[in-house]
């Protein structure tokens, strides 16, 4: 039934209204009760602990409509031991091309030897086998404008330069 669905606007509005129901109730209707003992302090407090118990879980169901952490209740309230099933999308691992096949422009000098990359300077280290952060100035060709930008090398780029990274 989609009404009560996880992940469904009903459930969480279901939730919020009693979560107000019962702030208005324990805020306004059972302070004003003056009955003897203490049947009136329990009350209060398990109404405060209703409250608590409902308004988070609106916070979980938003969340995970938002996030799909769970995606049904029996994905929620199972153990985590039945079978997985998965999804395949794209490109099927024998269909795919080597990189070398992919269409792409020809790389430019300063990618095919990026320790004579001007944009870089003198802050590449040819000796870094751990990848490293360079600085440098980007000029937008369609803008005009100059901004500041920096990259992560992955320790790859100075060995491979023949690589396409993204």
């Amino acid at each position: 039934m989609t009404f009560f669905e996880l992940t469904g606007w009903p459930v969480f509005i279901a939730v919020s209204v009693v979560a107000v129901l019962l702030v208005v109730v324990t805020v306004g209707v059972l302070p004003r009760h003056r009955r003897p003992g203490a049947g009136k302090y329990v009350l209060q407090f398990v109404a405060v602990v209703l409250v608590l118990v409902f308004a988070l879980a609106g916070i979980f169901l938003k969340m995970n409509m938002d996030n799909q952490w769970y995606s049904s209740w029996g994905d929620l309230f199972s153990d985590g031991g039945g079978a997985v099933t998965t999804e395949s999308v794209g490109a099927l691992p024998m269909a795919a091309k080597a990189v070398e096949e992919l269409p792409h422009r020809p790389f430019t000098a300063a990618q095919s030897a990026p320790a004579k990359n001007t944009f870089f300077g003198s802050q590449l280290d040819p000796a870094n086998t751990s990848g490293q952060w360079v600085s440098f100035k980007l000029p937008g060709a369609e803008s005009g404008t100059t901004q500041d930008a920096t990259a992560w090398l992955p320790p790859s780029y100075m060995s491979q330069p023949h690589r396409a990274y993204p």
